[in-house]
């Protein structure tokens, strides 16, 4: 199941490609499909918040995720070599408490963040690896719903 703000910046960062090299491309040969992961498992505390999903397994190990946040949906699509997942976390922490981590976490280790854009309770910024500069995506942070959604599309560029 994936959410309305999910699926405009999983659209964004298909269309964008984010620099991955690929041609745009979708023959059936180098096009595979994709994989939406909506089974539940039991979690403790946030009443309003969604279900929790499971965490795909390939999603990289040392993107930085809100402590305390619940991945609510996941959708992945392979495509000329190249992997890009669309991500939802919720919490019921504000977007300026969500938006500090992210600023300090997206601009330490193999990560950097750009464009960070702050308006009206929604937060967003591109970032990108220092190492590959192909990997990379968007991040949204809307609390807009009473509960603040981090929608996050990354692409490992191949």
């Amino acid at each position: 199941m994936t959410r309305p703000i999910l699926g405009v910046i999983f659209g964004l960062a298909l269309v964008a490609g984010f620099g991955c090299g690929t041609t745009g491309s979708t023959s059936s040969s180098s096009h595979h499909a994709s994989s939406v992961r909506t089974s539940i498992s039991p979690s403790t505390g946030g009443g309003n918040l969604d279900p929790e999903v499971v965490m795909p397994s390939t999603f990289p190990s040392d993107f930085p995720i809100y402590s305390g946040a619940r991945l609510t949906s996941e959708i992945s699509f392979s495509s000329n070599g190249a992997t890009t997942w669309g991500m939802e976390w919720q919490t019921v922490d504000g977007v300026a408490k969500v938006q500090a981590f992210y600023t300090a976490g997206l601009a330490k280790d193999d990560w950097k963040l750009s464009f960070p854009s702050s308006t009206n309770g929604v937060f967003s910024a591109t970032f990108n690896r220092k190492s590959n500069s192909k990997v990379g995506g968007i991040l949204g942070v809307d609390g807009s719903s009473g509960k603040t959604k981090i929608s996050v599309a990354l692409t490992d560029g191949g």
